[in-house]
């Protein structure tokens, strides 16, 4: 219970942090949907190709967004460790007599809180924009729950860069070389089916091809669990490894030296 408590003190911090600054709050809302309606316009007659899985481009893009939400959402949290080593917050954090953990979870919490902001409007918009689900309403809920799953993953990788470096131009280097392949090597904007055999091997390694998948199966193919089940665990054990890798790694950073 203590525990609990120590992660609502580090999350309900970093939420203030984040609704104090109207910049952030702005390029919240507004990245994604110029993602969206940007790459929506782009690829929007890739439909008519033989084959194409879905309506529109648009219906088959929507969880490639939500999953570079997600992603790049995920990124910001080892920003804040780095900020907070900067004001000097993250040594008061640290004397505090909470558990270490419990700052790792915390702020993936927060990111995690945030991001899901900006996922129910980029739903929004796209169904304004002629986007249709097949589990209609009732499926936003799941759609919001995988897509978070990613977010908190990516947050945990975040945290720890930012455990592990000091400066920002270095964590968004690292970053930014783990989080672009990533999502150009999943199904995001193309079905793996229009892909090379070599590219499309690496996507079945990538843990964000299987959290699109399973979006996409709710949003395209309705409530079918064979074809949801097995994607949905592969993200479930991804996170969960992932935070506790991402918490031990932490802690252990904590233990060697001073962050």
């Amino acid at each position: 219970m203590r525990f609990l408590h120590d992660c609502w003190f580090v999350c309900w911090r970093e939420l203030l942090h984040f609704l104090r600054s109207k910049v952030s709050i702005l390029a919240s809302i507004f990245q994604p949907l110029v993602w969206l309606l940007l790459v929506g316009s782009i690829f929007q007659r890739t439909n008519a190709l033989p084959g194409f899985p879905a309506r529109s481009y648009l219906d088959f893009m929507t969880p490639g967004v939500l999953a570079m939400v997600a992603l790049f959402g995920g990124s910001f949290g080892g920003m804040t460790v780095i900020w907070d080593r900067r004001v000097g917050f993250l040594s008061k954090l640290l004397a505090l007599p909470i558990s270490r953990a419990s700052i790792v979870v915390g702020k993936m919490l927060s990111v995690a809180m945030r991001t899901a902001f900006q996922l129910l409007i980029v739903l929004l918009v796209a169904f304004v924009l002629g986007v249709r689900s097949a589990t209609g309403v009732w499926g936003i809920p799941l759609l919001l729950f995988i897509a978070v799953l990613l977010t908190f993953a990516f947050s945990g990788i975040s945290i720890t860069v930012g455990a592990l470096v000091k400066q920002p131009e270095t964590f968004w280097a690292v970053v930014n070389f783990l989080t672009v392949p990533l999502l150009f090597t999943s199904s995001a904007l193309f079905p793996l089916e229009f892909v090379p055999g070599w590219l499309r091997a690496i996507a079945y390694l990538n843990p964000v091809t299987y959290a699109i998948n399973s979006m996409r199966a709710l949003m395209i193919g309705g409530w079918h669990w064979s074809a949801i089940a097995g994607s949905l665990l592969v993200v479930v054990l991804f996170s969960t490894i992932v935070a506790g890798i991402s918490t031990l790694i932490f802690v252990r950073r904590v233990e060697l030296s001073s962050l």
